[in-house]
C-alpha cells in the first residue's frame, strides 16, 4: 500500500520494512523518526514538528512551509503544559487552513 498506513494495518503487522506515516485524521500525520525524505514528499506534508531533532529539512528544499523543532525527552512527567498548548495551537492553525501537518 506504500508509505501511508492505517493504525489497524500497523497493529496487525502489515508494515514490515517501510517507515510508516499514520494519518490520524485527514491531513494530520504522526510518525517515528524519518530517515527517507521521500516519505514526506509522497505524503505532501508541508508542516513538520520535530520532537527528536534528527529531521534533515535541508533535503526538502522549498516543500516545507514551516518546520518547528521542539525536542521532548522521555520522562516520568509531562512537558510544560503552556508549551504543549502553544505547539498544539501551532499545528492546529496550519491544519485548519488546509495544510498537511
Amino acid at each position: 500500500m506504500g508509505y501511508l498506513q492505517t493504525w489497524w494495518e500497523y497493529l496487525w503487522g502489515k508494515v514490515m520494512n517501510e517507515q510508516p506515516i499514520f494519518e490520524i485524521i485527514q491531513d494530520l500525520f504522526i510518525s517515528t523518526e524519518i530517515r527517507d525524505m521521500e516519505v514526506i514528499k509522497k505524503a505532501g506534508i508541508q508542516i513538520v514538528i520535530d520532537l527528536e531533532g534528527s529531521f534533515d529539512k535541508s533535503e526538502l528544499g522549498d516543500i516545507l512551509k514551516a518546520y518547528l523543532w521542539w525536542p521532548i525527552k522521555d520522562a516520568p512527567k509531562l512537558p510544560d503544559l503552556g508549551e504543549l498548548h502553544f505547539i498544539s495551537s501551532f499545528a492546529f492553525n496550519f491544519h485548519r487552513n488546509g495544510d498537511k501537518v
